[in-house]
This record gives C-alpha cells, structure tokens and sequence, in this order.
C-alpha cells in the first residue's frame, strides 16, 4: 500500500494526459482518496451489488487483486459477505465526480462514455 502512495502521488502529480485507472482499495487511504479528488476527476464504475458478486465469484482465487483478498478473508465471494464490504467503502464511492454505471455496456461503451464525459469536444 505505501508503494501504491508513492506511485500514485508521483504520476497524479507529474499531470499525465489520460486516464489513471486504480484499483478501488487504493482509493481506502484517505490521502489517496482526497490527492485523487482533488487533482483529477474522480470516476466510480458501478456495478449492481449482486453483479459485483457474480463478477468476484468468477475470479481465481490466485488473483493477486487486494478485493479478492479481502473476499477471500470473509469467507468467500457470497452476497452476504460482500455486503459489509461495499457497505465499509460506499461513502468513497459516492464522493467521485461522477459514476457511470457499467453493468450493461461493453467496454467500447464505457469507454466511448468516458471520452465523451472526460473530453466533450472530439
């Protein structure tokens, strides 16, 4: 986790032209949570709760992801389970500039999305 500090503090703060994508557990410093507000344009993709579950189910349990250590931790990727967890970190996600829900689009999707929101005039 100090490691992912420093990196993101160094690149957020050398202003490169594109987007930063974190994994979400980077963002439960707070440090990183406000340098990511405050120096960028903060995006939460969203997915319903039970998708999320769905998605986290499907991972190997040899991802070195940290949310999958912290599913394998509770006991597994079970929708009761993983509600504390999104429940814990809900507060960070609601603090991004804005939210695009991914749950039914494609990546050429998402991303044709964010260009648009990140980039209006093509």
């Amino acid at each position: 986790r100090q490691y992912e500090k420093q990196e993101l503090n160094k690149t957020v703060r050398s202003r490169p032209a594109g987007v930063i994508a974190l994994g979400e557990g980077v963002l439960a410093d707070p440090d990183n949570l406000n340098l990511a507000l405050d120096k960028g344009e903060l995006v939460y993709l969203s997915v319903p709760e039970r998708e999320a579950c769905r998605r986290a189910s499907q991972q190997s349990a040899n991802h070195s992801a940290s949310l999958w250590a912290e599913v394998q931790a509770i006991n597994g990727p079970h929708e009761e389970s993983l509600q504390a967890l999104f429940e814990g970190r809900r507060f960070n996600y609601e603090l991004a500039h804005f939210t695009v829900d991914v749950s039914n689009q494609s990546i050429l999707q998402t991303v044709d999305q964010l260009r648009d929101r990140l980039n209006p005039v093509h």
